[in-house]
């Protein structure tokens, strides 16, 4: 399906001249030769230009759902045909390759970083359902929302902290494209809670040797030791404790906490360290367990999959993807079971008081504060934006 803009741009023959943009999504079974032909090149330039993108980009690999922008403007003798005038082709690490018309029949092919600009914008909503679902029907995209779950994760449980009526405001970076188009989104540059009884700010500040973190409104990470939640936007489904077995039937201790969310939900480290044991393991299923400092461990069983790569003596630093949530071992349905040991005794992850990170002294402070109130300010003037996002994530 072709969606088309009309747009005034400067052609390759140093003229103004009025272009349209075809922005055209690759379906299955298309080439590229295809799909010039669909927009009124002809068989022998299709393949020209084919021929010279090749030089630097495989057209083979172009992907079903990809996006290609050709643009095309009128003949001057003949304003009812098109002629072409550029091909792009996005490539990963915000480059392009552009395809380009020099003379009738001649053309050349140039890879180029995409000329992007970026915009501050902020989201704020009102908590009805989950942060997730609510971030989300106020038209935040899904990485942002995935950064707060993620940055947020070290003071609130999402199970038991979030209630109806909580409010939310988020300001991120988006990166537009040279006609206008939001095409991605950045970091999470500054974020509030609005609990039952607490507000939380977070702030991303860059220090002058050049380290990026984010702290709360008094100076200090927040990162901390151990990750409360280690997999997004799910619920208690179990506690820690003595239970009856749903699968045998008696009475017996639960030695961690069950997560329900849906299989195939990505699971974080819950702290810096190194992988112990990666693989079957009896009824745990798929299980990894990961040693961190001051005697403490982290499990999690049930896995679908593991994240590639891990074996036992990696290291893992706190939030990697380790594994994804499943239901293999014994199991009644999809969840995560979630350990914390302490010098290889079990204890109620839920108990654990997380140590504090790092806190800004001196002149950090003071370079600290002068930013915080620097982004008050933005905060006070941004606009709200109130819409679907489209871009990549």
């Amino acid at each position: 399906m072709l969606r088309i803009l009309l747009m005034l741009v400067l052609v390759s023959h140093g003229a103004v001249a009025a272009t349209t943009k075809l922005d055209i999504q690759v379906k299955p079974g298309d080439t590229l030769s295809g799909i010039l032909e669909t927009v009124g090149v002809g068989a022998s330039d299709a393949a020209a230009i084919t021929q010279e993108l090749s030089n630097i980009y495989n057209p083979s690999n172009l992907k079903v759902g990809q996006e290609i922008s050709i643009f095309v403007r009128h003949d001057t003798g003949d304003h009812e045909k098109l002629v072409f005038d550029s091909l792009v082709v996005e490539l990963p690490s915000r480059r392009e390759v552009r395809v380009s018309a020099i003379a009738p029949g001649l053309y050349i092919a140039k890879a180029m970083d995409r000329l992007l600009t970026s915009r501050t914008v902020k989201i704020q909503g009102r908590i009805s359902r989950s942060l997730f679902a609510d971030a989300q029907s106020a038209g935040m995209p899904i990485s942002i929302i995935t950064q707060l779950i993620k940055l947020f994760s070290y003071d609130v449980d999402f199970q038991r902290d979030i209630h109806p009526n909580n409010q939310f405001e988020v300001l991120f970076e988006e990166y537009l494209d040279e006609f206008g188009k939001s095409d991605s989104v950045g970091q999470v540059v500054y974020a509030k809670l609005i609990l039952k009884d607490k507000t939380l700010k977070i702030y991303r500040h860059r220090l002058p040797d050049g380290d990026v973190a984010y702290y709360d409104e008094q100076g200090q990470t927040i990162k901390k030791s151990l990750l409360r939640t280690p997999v997004d936007g799910a619920r208690i489904s179990s506690g820690y404790g003595k239970r009856r077995h749903p699968i045998l039937g008696y009475t017996r201790m639960h030695k961690g906490i069950d997560f329900a969310a849906p299989s195939g939900t990505p699971i974080y480290a819950a702290g810096d360290g190194k992988i112990s044991y990666i693989g079957k393991k009896g009824s745990y299923g798929y299980y990894i367990r990961i040693d961190h400092s001051n005697g403490y461990s982290t499990a999690y069983a049930h896995l679908r999959r593991f994240a590639r790569k891990l074996k036992r003596g990696s290291s893992v630093k706190q939030g990697q993807i380790i594994g994804y949530v499943g239901t293999t071992g014994r199991s009644t349905g999809p969840h995560l079971h979630y350990e914390t040991l302490r010098w290889g005794n079990h204890i109620n992850p839920l108990s654990i008081d997380t140590i504090p990170g790092r806190r800004l002294r001196g002149v950090k402070l003071a370079m600290f504060d002068e930013y915080r109130l620097a982004v008050e300010k933005i905060i006070g003037s941004a606009p709200t934006y109130a819409k679907v996002y489209s871009t990549k994530p």
